[in-house]
């Protein structure tokens, strides 16, 4: 007795401080996240909070590379640029002297998560269940990708930044995770150096990934997580989001150490509703527990997806409210000792209510008169 009410007690003093927490929370992110319809972009917070190398650990592997394998080339200028922390420098400069190919295959070999570094792997188990339409990072890893197969979700595909990648991004498409600066098992589409960030910020071979970029934060309910809003790497994503967000469906951005002066400025300027977590020890752990509080108040998936062709056969003339009678008749059924029986008798008694329907139709006289 004691402990029921003690489970009791817990239960209720969770769903409070749920209840509490989603009063703190964004009424926006709230209602973004809850609607089924929302994007969520995601930056290295959630990368970084598993393990893997930080962009700073990739340009040190740059500069021992080239220290290796080019040799009687003279490695001073890489080694400065990696001391002022020009880390996009670094690998221009490390791809000019060992190639691109090669350099990118040293990244892949050593980009992985540590174990002993990700203690909070658990973000993307989170997002993975979180009921988002489309997913787009800037992160070179596919954790996404890998989370959603592991949450039973096999329905999303993976697509690149090229042109004819974006055009699938239409307002209501659903399935989709989309790599906005490629990966490095290629250089197509990869945005990894300083000439590179700067093409696709402003070079006319990028313009269509701009244009695409802008209309998504327009027409979509669009939420950040893991990228700072000071962040060099995403300044072209920032411009995106300024030209798209508007008043009635601002951006929602989570984004680490931002002080409320600067919030009310993003907000009042650009539209951007800014949710700030404290990182001051750069492991992103705060990011972490905001994400674990509000999966405590956002639904898990839990519809199942299915292609545009098995949607328009199954379409029934009852419109957006057909499966609630067949929902609630198996909710009753399931509380049935014979639910096996009940089961075999509603199916026979639907076959036998549709039966005079069928009888007019051209395709069922046909497959009577040949049988």
């Amino acid at each position: 007795m004691f402990s029921a009410c003690a489970n009791i007690l817990k239960r209720l003093a969770k769903s409070a401080i749920c209840a509490f927490s989603e009063l703190q929370m964004d009424s926006y992110l709230v209602d973004y996240l809850k609607s089924g319809k929302a994007w969520l972009l995601v930056g290295s917070g959630p990368s970084t909070a598993m393990g893997y190398p930080s962009w700073r650990t990739l340009a040190g592997l740059a500069v021992s590379l080239v220290k290796l394998e080019a040799i009687g080339r003279d490695p001073a200028a890489i080694e400065a640029a990696f001391r002022a922390g020009r880390n996009e420098d670094v690998f221009g400069l490390a791809a000019g002297l060992v190639g691109m190919p090669r350099l990118l295959q040293h990244l892949r070999d050593n980009f992985r998560p540590d174990p002993a570094d990700g203690a909070y792997a658990s973000i993307y188990e989170h997002i993975a269940r979180w009921p988002i339409a489309v997913y787009m990072t800037t992160n070179y890893d596919h954790e996404i990708a890998r989370h959603l197969a592991h949450a039973g979700e096999t329905s999303y595909i993976e697509y690149s930044n090229s042109e004819d990648a974006l055009s699938v991004l239409l307002p209501d498409i659903s399935g989709a995770v989309v790599h906005l600066h490629g990966d490095l098992s290629t250089e197509s589409g990869l945005v990894l150096t300083s000439s590179q960030y700067r093409e696709i910020l402003s070079g006319p071979q990028w313009q269509y990934w701009r244009t695409k970029m802008t209309s998504i934060f327009q027409m979509n309910r669009v939420i950040v997580v893991g990228h700072s809003l000071y962040d060099p790497h995403v300044v072209h994503v920032l411009e995106a989001a300024k030209k798209g967000a508007g008043v009635i469906q601002p951006v929602c951005w989570i984004a680490p150490d931002v002080a409320w002066e600067a919030t009310r400025e993003y907000l009042e300027r650009y539209r951007i509703r800014v949710v700030s977590y404290d990182n001051r020890d750069r492991s992103h752990s705060n990011l972490v527990r905001l994400v674990e509080t509000l999966s405590d108040f956002v639904p898990s998936r839990v519809s199942v997806h299915v292609s545009q062709a098995v949607a328009q056969v199954v379409d029934s003339p009852l419109g957006a409210n057909a499966a609630a009678p067949g929902f609630f008749v198996f909710t009753r059924l399931s509380q049935q000792t014979d639910f096996e029986v009940k089961q075999t008798e509603v199916m026979v008694g639907a076959l036998r209510a549709v039966l005079p329907k069928l009888h007019g139709g051209p395709h069922f006289l046909s497959s009577r008169r040949s049988s």
